[in-house]
């Protein structure tokens, strides 16, 4: 569900109108497509998108991750425009969320923690909000270390 959306290290503010315009989706899932083409927007095929990265101007690209394999090769894609400052990246990313997310300004990632169908469509118009303009919050992702209890002074297990 939309409530369960969280943004990495920080508050993520949903696209605005303006911003929707400079925005290029590759998503690839049917549950996407489906939501792009009711709001107007292009689902863009993965091959499209060297051409797309040429152009001038800036953009905002925004990823569906899911499986390890997946969000491998888009780390990886990421390294190659770290320094690109005319690019903003949005990953959108069902399931385990203990990936080494860069820290950049321009790379924001949404997760939802579960790869059904509702959460997918969940993630997207969170994007693009549908679900208003408040920001989504940022997930915990810290697990606390619990102290270690201290050795008793002569040296037995308690």
């Amino acid at each position: 569900s939309q409530k369960a959306i969280r943004s990495y290290e920080e508050a993520f503010t949903p696209l605005d109108v303006e911003s929707l315009k400079n925005t290029y989706f590759f998503l690839g899932e049917k549950a996407f497509s489906e939501i792009l083409k009711e709001e107007k927007l292009t689902n863009h095929s993965y091959k499209q998108l060297a051409t797309v990265l040429k152009k001038e101007g800036k953009k905002n690209i925004v990823l569906y991750t899911n499986k390890e394999k997946s969000t491998e090769s888009v780390l990886k894609f990421l390294k190659k425009y770290e320094k690109r400052e005319d690019l903003k990246f949005t990953i959108l990313h069902g399931g385990n969320p203990f990936f080494p997310w860069p820290k950049k300004k321009n790379v924001k990632v949404l997760f939802s923690f579960s790869p059904t169908e509702a959460s997918k469509k969940a993630l997207l118009l969170s994007l693009i909000g549908k679900y208003g303009t408040n920001p989504i919050p940022a997930a915990n992702l810290i697990f606390e270390r619990k102290e270690k209890p201290e050795k008793p002074e002569n040296g037995t297990n308690p």
